[in-house]
């Protein structure tokens, strides 16, 4: 089985990208917020970051023009691919509340 996402252009800045989890489906929604801070809410699972970093290929973007990445909560699929956005861009944020 092919794994693949989807994206949805919600309004000039706001992109949702479905990225696969275990189970196929479901998915797990992430948000690229595209402006002069490009912000990505949620991440998905480690092992979909190539598909993410493909989604953001295809809207103009590379990890390395991400500035920040905001994991609505502690689940791996809220923020699994942050360890692969960061190994290509040292300059990104992770921003995440403490008991996360």
């Amino acid at each position: 089985m092919k794994l693949t996402y989807k994206i949805t252009q919600i309004n000039d800045t706001i992109y949702r990208i479905a990225l696969p989890l275990p189970g196929y489906p479901p998915y797990i929604n992430v948000y690229l917020f595209k402006g002069e801070v490009n912000t990505l809410f949620d991440t998905g699972i480690y092992w979909t970051w190539r598909l993410l970093e493909k989604a953001l290929n295809e809207v103009g973007l590379k990890f390395s023009d991400i500035h920040q990445v905001i994991p609505s909560h502690g689940h791996v699929d809220h923020y699994g691919a942050a360890y692969a956005i960061a190994k290509k861009n040292s300059m990104v944020d992770v921003i995440a509340h403490n008991d996360d």
